[in-house]
């Protein structure tokens, strides 16, 4: 086999990465489990508002194609007027990852920090930020969140400001680049919850007011 011909299979096998376009998951429950007299209880701690965007691997060659083993992701901030992010966040929380603990539990970061993307065109969930509704800010998160504040929402990284620039970008073994997409999104503020699109998309130049 060629040289040319193998560097045609590895391109065609190869993992390739999209990103689904984001949304918003309203009225997320939040729990937290303590151990009392020997019984493992779970109460109620609030609800969150919680952005998101979905990864898939899509090979060209999906027969054969490889899984992005080890994927995780790394998400910048920006403020709209800003070249430097205001936050950088780093190992992103795939949302269906095996939970290793919340509140009042010992938490292990690894299994939530990592996921194997398989070539099936499935979606891999991915959050980007999270907010209350009692709350002016939103608050980017990840997996040592749930073991660092019981609500989630580490000082560290609160996003304080209406509007962000959103980078997420996503690397794994074996990927030659990093797939990466950006967002817009807005926060309404106290009593309000947020908004999340692509930074190419229609609901963006609406919300400009370009055109």
């Amino acid at each position: 086999m060629s040289s040319v011909h193998r560097d045609v299979i590895r391109h065609r096998t190869s993992p390739r990465l999209y990103f689904d376009p984001p949304d918003i998951s309203y009225d997320v429950p939040l729990y937290g489990k303590k151990v009392k007299d020997g019984v493992l209880h779970e109460r109620q701690m609030g609800e969150f508002d919680n952005a998101k965007t979905r990864v898939r691997n899509n090979p060209i060659n999906k027969e054969d194609g490889k899984r992005a083993e080890k994927a995780f992701a790394n998400i910048e901030f920006y403020h709209p007027q800003d070249r430097e992010p205001c936050l950088t966040l780093e190992y992103a929380r795939w949302t269906d990852n095996p939970k290793p603990g919340y509140v009042d539990s010992p938490s292990l970061h690894d299994p939530m920090r990592f996921r194997d993307l398989e070539p099936n065109n499935a979606p891999n969930t991915l959050d980007i930020a999270i907010k209350y509704t009692d709350d002016e800010n939103c608050y980017a998160f990840n997996a040592s969140s749930a073991s660092l504040d019981k609500f989630w929402k580490q000082p560290g990284l609160v996003l304080e400001g209406e509007e962000f620039h959103v980078r997420v970008i996503v690397d794994a073994t074996g990927m030659k680049e990093t797939a990466e997409e950006w967002f817009i999104l807005r926060n309404h503020g106290k009593g309000g919850s947020m908004d999340i699109c692509l930074k190419s998309s229609e609901d963006w130049i609406n919300w400009v007011g370009i055109g």
